[in-house]
């Protein structure tokens, strides 16, 4: 992997003491756009949820839809491009402090 593909991504805890983490292929945007509505949305409907203590219990990533366009081609032929789609199910949990 050239230098110009890799990008620095940084990492925040809360609380004291070592932990061991893992990351794989990360895509930042998504993922922090879809867990901060959801710390949002726990903060409008409840009021009682103390955000700070919020952690993602599981994480799943599931195949979604997919778009199926066609692009015309030479000679009246034409490629199919699909365009895909995932569906991110992100379950929040409380730490007990």
């Amino acid at each position: 992997m050239e230098d110009t593909q890799k990008k620095a991504v940084s990492l925040h805890f809360a609380g004291d003491g070592k932990r061991k983490v893992q990351v794989g292929y990360v895509v930042e945007a998504p993922i922090w756009k879809t867990s901060y509505r959801l710390v949002l949305d726990a903060e409008n409907k409840g009021g009682k949820v103390d955000v700070d203590a919020l952690v993602v219990k599981t994480l799943t990533v599931d195949q979604g839809p997919k778009m199926r366009r066609f692009m015309p081609r030479a000679m009246g032929r034409a490629f199919r491009i699909e365009k895909k789609s995932s569906h991110v199910y992100v379950e929040l949990g409380t730490v007990g402090r």
